[in-house]
């Protein structure tokens, strides 16, 4: 039976029908038609419709601003040269209620303990300095260590929402390159992000079928262009002309926490199209650096 195809397992039911048993059959028969059909695709900006998809941008883009708000409060580099910072915010369904505070801290404290060699982004030396403000709002203090040029490094966690926000300086600007978008580097980065996402809200009890909305935004990005700050060479692109880059996507946990390389190689290669990447982009070469990073 094992080994038998759909249309061979259909012939079988049909032969062994029996009267009184047609009710039965034909429900086998719907369940293993049912079982032949493909999976709903994961949901992109691309899925939705123009005025929802711009009301759901506008929507995570204003809480992306009001994160910035609450941390340029509390933190500003001390020199603001030319930069470009990467935000991300993070949306769990609506349906969830409010994640406990004590479980949110456990789960970030224990992500940070295990990120030795794969830096997550829950970074802070202490348990400790991890930080309670009002609205229940988690945050860990920024890491200035490249203050010569404005090195942002922050995230916050509303538990009353659940959006997790994360922010820092690419790393092509801390390396004196701030105009150039080096596809390497961002994929190394995201999925960093991804692996401390999946790690959080599955240690907070969101189920495999559950969808995140993430939403992308390169800061001051006018001028950005393709290029490289390591040993590969990647071909330039002509300069961005707008002052954001920015990206929205939403996959199911189960797609965040098995196939976190080949989402994060989906997003850059939207974001090496955003800027008009004109150079043959080989994705196994992301996928080869992406899985050497995280062994």
């Amino acid at each position: 039976m094992d080994n038998k195809t759909p249309e061979e397992l259909d012939r079988y039911l049909r032969k062994f029908a029996i009267e009184g048993r047609e009710k039965l059959v034909n429900q086998l028969r719907q369940m293993l038609k049912q079982g032949q059909e493909k999976p709903a695709p994961a949901r992109t900006e691309s899925d939705k419709s123009g005025p929802q998809k711009s009301s759901l941008r506008e929507y995570l883009f204003s809480q992306m601003d009001y994160f910035k708000e609450e941390r340029d409060k509390k933190y500003r580099p001390l020199r603001m040269d030319k930069i470009v910072i990467r935000e991300i915010l993070c949306r769990p369904p609506d349906s969830r209620d409010k994640f406990d505070i004590d479980a949110a801290i456990a789960a970030i404290n224990n992500i940070s303990a295990k990120a030795s060699q794969n830096p997550a982004i829950f970074h802070q030396s202490d348990p400790d300095n991890l930080r309670k403000s009002e609205g229940n709002v988690l945050s860990a203090p920024c890491d200035y260590s490249n203050q010569s040029v404005g090195d942002y490094r922050y995230w916050a966690f509303s538990c009353d929402t659940g959006q997790l926000y994360v922010v820092n300086t690419t790393r092509e600007s801390i390396a004196g390159k701030p105009d150039i978008f080096d596809p390497k580097a961002q994929s190394l980065f995201i999925v960093e992000v991804l692996m401390s996402i999946g790690q959080l809200y599955y240690s907070l009890g969101l189920g495999p079928a559950e969808y995140l909305e993430l939403a992308f935004r390169y800061s001051d990005a006018t001028h950005l262009a393709v290029g490289s700050i390591g040993a590969e060479t990647f071909l330039p692109s002509r300069e961005y002309n707008q002052k954001y880059l920015t990206l929205f996507v939403a996959r199911s946990m189960r797609d965040i926490l098995g196939k976190k390389s080949e989402i994060t190689v989906d997003i850059v290669m939207e974001l090496l199209k955003r800027l008009k990447y004109q150079g043959i982009v080989n994705r196994d070469f992301f996928m080869h650096a992406i899985m050497k990073h995280l062994t």
